[in-house]
């Protein structure tokens, strides 16, 4: 059996355990899948080379640590070499960080915070009101601000969802996250995408394999990033114009089960 091999951030994970899912890829491949990273923002390259030397697929997340050079050193000369798109939408959650630099709530549980992405917003009120309830109040009524940002970070999404669908093929996602964002969650936070999103890279590579593509039931099958649902600020939905959401609905994180302002007092409660 050759093999396929994931060298990706975190998103290689849901994205093998649906390849997982195609008898034909099981019938003619082992599938690996490697993080390129130790820690967050920390990369790393462990594949061993006996792995490497029966790889027939290889597919990767760019980093500025890795290269195509230093790959062709390593693989088969007649591997198949492809760049998985990092999906990324931050829009959903405009205030919040993109770099886990300052995570609350460290413990053994959560090495990495219990909260790894603050919110500069969220953050900046903290040290001017000194009132729990004050702060609540103020941050949940700033419409303007958030929902103005949601709007600009939008703009920054399509123009970042642009640069990946510049690529070559096979894997093209600007479309069709453009035209059901406001329908359906496509995002549990910003670097995790729905199942839904996965099926959709998994199918594009099956048909450029020449391969039957797979149902929607196959994506409820896997677990995907389960428990990081990052609940949405009011304000941003209404500037998105989100039909999905429900102020009130409840988001699984991390174990327990949030509203948007559950989560904004666990939040308060970690600083």
């Amino acid at each position: 059996m050759k093999n396929i091999i994931i060298y990706a951030t975190c998103q290689g994970i849901p994205f093998r355990d649906l390849l997982l899912q195609s008898d034909e890829i099981k019938k003619k491949y082992s599938v690996f899948y490697y993080s390129n990273f130790s820690t967050p923002g920390s990369p790393q390259f462990t594949i061993d080379q006996e792995t490497l030397r029966n790889c027939e697929i290889f597919l990767y997340h760019p980093s500025k640590e890795f290269s195509e050079e230093f790959l062709s050193d390593l693989l088969p000369q007649e591997s198949i070499k492809l760049q998985i798109p990092y999906i990324t939408f931050s829009a959903y959650w405009p205030d919040f960080g993109r770099i886990p630099d300052r995570p609350l709530g460290k413990s053994t549980e959560f090495p990495y915070g219990r909260i790894p992405y603050r919110s500069e917003i969220l953050d900046r009120l903290a040290d001017e009101i000194s009132s729990k309830e004050r702060l609540i109040d103020t941050y949940l009524h700033m419409k303007s601000e958030i929902g103005d940002r949601a709007l600009r970070i939008l703009d920054s999404d399509f123009e970042y969802l642009n640069r990946l669908d510049s690529r070559d093929g096979p894997f093209f996602v600007r479309k069709y996250i453009e035209n059901n964002f406001q329908e359906r969650q496509l995002f549990k936070i910003f670097n995790h995408p729905k199942n839904e999103l996965y099926l959709l890279i998994t199918n594009q590579l099956l048909r450029h394999l020449e391969l039957p593509k797979l149902t929607t039931a196959a994506a409820e099958k896997i677990p995907g990033h389960a428990e990081q649902n990052l609940p949405i600020h009011p304000a941003t939905a209404d500037s998105l114009n989100l039909n999905f959401y429900k102020r009130d609905l409840k988001h699984l994180y991390l174990g327990q089960e949030y509203s948007f302002e559950d989560f904004i007092q666990e939040y308060i409660s970690l600083l």
